[in-house]
């Protein structure tokens, strides 16, 4: 009897140590963690900006004209092609005439019949003013003869010598010559009058500006360059019309180039004209130097970015018009904490960054100035030796768990 319950007794034994040694199944909890989110990262730091900084811009001729004919006409005859040298002055095409020659003759047929009416006129006005003037004189010298006459008579008349009927008739004789005075008066001040002769010398002001219009626009025919150069396009051929709504022919000087780019607004006021800059153009292989000659006072339109020009010698003509080159600026620069654009987020206006903390990253406000297209000025919000994330970012949430795959702390 008692050998069977020693026996149970180690049976119950081994059983509850087979069951105690079994394996602990896995806890919901771990089956549930999220993954960490691969990251690349960055440490923010101070760096001295402004130095030795490039900029990429294009050559553009300082002088650059395109001629457009004066008037519409047919091309009579062109003197230059494409890549010619010419000088101010050197007539490079000319336009048919025959029209122009013959407005010409018009005008002037115009002009010289204006002219002579003109003449006639003003010879027929002093005529005139002549022949008013004797006759105003003969009124006179008859009225002051007549009233003579008539206080000769009215003294007979008043001491009986005369009857009164002798009387009357020199009185009228008077009133006669009084009358025939004025007529004269008035006959002399409308002679004297110039409206006429106003509106015959305002038409031969009218043909004389058409005549001179059409000798221009003879004059014009003939399209001459109007500086020292190149023959860069022509646009058309002897036989085609051409006129003052199309470009004609463009003319370029390229002794001197304009090289032009833009600079962020922190570089700005770091520049100033006269500034030497050296410019790497690749496709010649070569350096060359020009000099600061403007800096722009308002930004390219849509950017924070402003242009500047500098101009460059080219008597070899080696450059031309549409070249890229990059210009070599040392600037005195300060130094700031910077942060990569690439760990900018923006939000609801505001700008945010990913700190890593541990195997977090936070979430942090940030103030920022921007610096150039890569980099920005933090202004608040981080420290120096804050690392930042980069890539990965749009994964991410405030606090969410992290993996450093590249960049600082991998």
């Amino acid at each position: 009897m008692q050998k069977k319950i020693n026996f149970a007794i180690f049976t119950l034994f081994m059983v509850v140590s087979i069951v105690g040694c079994s394996p602990t199944a896995p806890t919901t909890d771990t089956q549930d963690e999220p993954p960490s989110i691969p990251v690349e990262v960055v440490i923010v730091s101070k760096e001295k900006t402004g130095t030795g900084k490039n900029y990429t811009g294009s050559f553009t001729p300082i002088k650059d004209y395109t001629i457009l004919p004066k008037f519409a006409g047919k091309l009579l005859t062109l003197s230059v092609e494409k890549g010619e040298e010419v000088k101010a002055g050197q007539i490079l095409a000319t336009l048919d005439t025959s029209d122009v020659e013959q407005q010409v003759k018009q005008a002037k047929a115009q002009l010289d019949s204006a002219k002579a009416n003109y003449n006639q006129g003003l010879a027929n006005h002093k005529t005139g003013i002549t022949q008013a003037e004797l006759n105003q004189q003969n009124a006179e010298r008859n009225y002051n003869e007549a009233k003579k006459q008539a206080d000769r008579m009215k003294n007979l008349k008043d001491s009986g010598a005369i009857s009164t009927s002798e009387w009357e008739q020199a009185e009228n004789a008077l009133r006669q010559a009084e009358s025939a005075l004025k007529l004269a008066q008035e006959q002399l001040a409308t002679a004297k009058g110039d409206a006429g002769l106003k509106a015959m010398e305002a038409t031969v002001n009218q043909a004389q500006v058409a005549y001179e219009t059409a000798l221009r626009n003879l004059s014009d025919a003939r399209i001459t360059s109007p500086i020292d150069g190149e023959v860069a396009e022509i646009n058309g051929d002897v036989g085609e019309m051409v006129s003052p709504s199309a470009p004609f022919i463009r003319v370029i000087d390229r002794a001197e180039m304009l090289f032009t780019f833009t600079v962020w607004e922190q570089d700005l006021l770091r520049l100033q004209k006269g500034m030497e800059v050296v410019i790497q153009v690749p496709s010649l292989q070569k350096k060359v130097n020009g000099t600061i000659r403007f800096i722009g006072i308002t930004p390219v339109q849509n950017t924070k970015t402003y242009p500047v020009e500098v101009s460059v010698k080219n008597e070899d003509k080696l450059l031309s018009a549409g070249l890229t080159g990059e210009a070599r600026l040392t600037i005195p620069g300060q130094e700031y904490l910077v942060v990569p654009n690439d760990a900018l987020l923006e939000k609801e206006g505001k700008t945010y960054v990913y700190i890593v903390k541990g195997d977090e990253a936070l979430l942090q406000e940030v103030t920022v100035e921007t610096l150039d297209s890569a980099r920005s000025i933090v202004k608040a919000g981080l420290k120096e030796g804050d690392r930042v994330v980069t890539k990965g970012k749009y994964s991410l949430s405030d606090k969410a768990k992290i993996k450093i795959v590249a960049g600082a702390g991998q």
